[in-house]
């Protein structure tokens, strides 16, 4: 009797493990920009690639002339035009009135990726503007998977920060399109917390983790119909 729950909980455990290798939690990542020190100028190009490299981030497709970049609150319009969502830092694109825009890629397809609009000022009699956006999730093949957007903001009271949230599965990258229309406070959507979940798709089996299931699972079969008999 020893020897067969011996039998039976060996066999347990083999398909317990198999089954786990099968399983693959989601994975939760929080970008805020706020690891970097821009207080003296706006972090670009290789520093700031190696930042989101960290996060398995990499940018494509900015428009010739201008700069991806992390500001600090501080150093927009003195401070005194937005209050980003965790502060001091934010990330835009920098250097036209004219459309702009820019591609976030990911090293592993997501489930989901969000972000935060930071919050308007009103620090001024002429209000505050932010410009019209949209933001474009893709999967293989550059299928598009989502999209959100927000109007030209022309404001004579403070704009609260909204979250947008764009879903998958399957998202690879997701591009940012900015339009200022020679009018708005900023070149680009001002671009706080970043969040985003990895695909939870369970990678396929090896060879071996497929027969240790099988074998398993055939022990268990004929455990149960030897105890019946």
């Amino acid at each position: 009797m020893r020897s067969s729950r011996a039998t039976f909980v060996s066999l347990f455990l083999g398909v317990g493990v198999s089954l786990l290798m099968f399983v693959q939690p989601a994975t939760a990542t929080l970008v805020d920009f706020d690891a970097l020190d821009a207080s003296a100028s706006p972090i670009t190009g290789l520093p700031l690639a190696s930042y989101l490299a960290g996060f398995g981030i990499s940018l494509s497709g900015v428009t010739p002339g201008t700069n991806v970049a992390v500001i600090a609150d501080q150093n927009l319009h003195g401070g005194v035009a937005m209050d980003s969502p965790s502060a001091p830092n934010i990330l835009s694109q920098i250097g036209s009135n004219n459309p702009v825009t820019f591609t976030m890629n990911f090293s592993s397809p997501l489930d989901s990726f969000s972000f935060t609009r930071a919050k308007l000022l009103v620090a001024t009699p002429s209000g505050i503007t932010h410009p019209a956006w949209q933001a474009y999730a893709f999967g293989a093949s550059m299928t598009q998977l989502d999209f959100e957007s927000e109007g030209l903001i022309a404001s004579f009271s403070d704009v609260l920060a909204a979250t947008y949230t764009l879903s998958g599965p399957g998202i690879t990258s997701v591009r940012f399109d900015s339009q200022n229309g020679n009018f708005a406070a900023f070149s680009g959507v001002l671009l706080d917390n970043l969040n985003f979940t990895a695909s939870t798709s369970s990678p396929v089996p090896e060879p071996s983790t497929l027969l240790l299931l099988g074998s398993g699972l055939a022990g268990l079969a004929m455990w149960r119909r030897k105890r019946q008999g």
